[in-house]
């Protein structure tokens, strides 16, 4: 999920907002309720990085493309559901990105990861094939 266009810049605002994510990912480790309200400052953050990079992207097209929304998207889910499989994120971006960019060989190729994926997490939950 590189983005070839950008220069690296630790003026950017989206770089400190990252470090503030593994900042607060890192301290979400411990089983406290410490661990809860780090949670929810993670979450916060990731809302407000990806609200922040939708307003300064009004077009969708970008907005789904740009692969910070996606680093925001996945630590919201990744707080609120953590057994969600961190690979998927980079699936769903190459699959928009390929759907966007007309290359639909490599939309079939992000439905088949993510198929598998989405499968295996749910075959892990007992959420598929139950044997009884």
């Amino acid at each position: 999920m590189s983005n070839n266009n950008v220069k690296f810049s630790t003026q950017s605002t989206n770089f400190w907002l990252n470090v503030a994510l593994l900042v607060g990912g890192l301290f979400a480790l411990s089983a406290d309720v410490v661990t809860n309200v780090f949670a929810a400052g993670v979450s916060i953050i990731a809302f407000v990085g990806a609200f922040r990079s939708l307003v300064q992207k009004p077009d969708l097209r970008a907005w789904l493309t740009d692969a910070n929304t996606w680093v925001y998207l996945a630590n919201i889910l990744l707080v609120l559901i953590p057994s969600i499989p961190v690979d998927m994120f980079r699936h769903m971006y190459d699959f928009f990105v390929s759907l966007l960019g007309k290359d639909y060989q490599g939309v079939i190729l992000a439905l088949f990861s993510l198929t598998n994926i989405v499968l295996r997490w749910l075959g892990t939950k007992g959420l598929l094939f139950n044997k009884k």
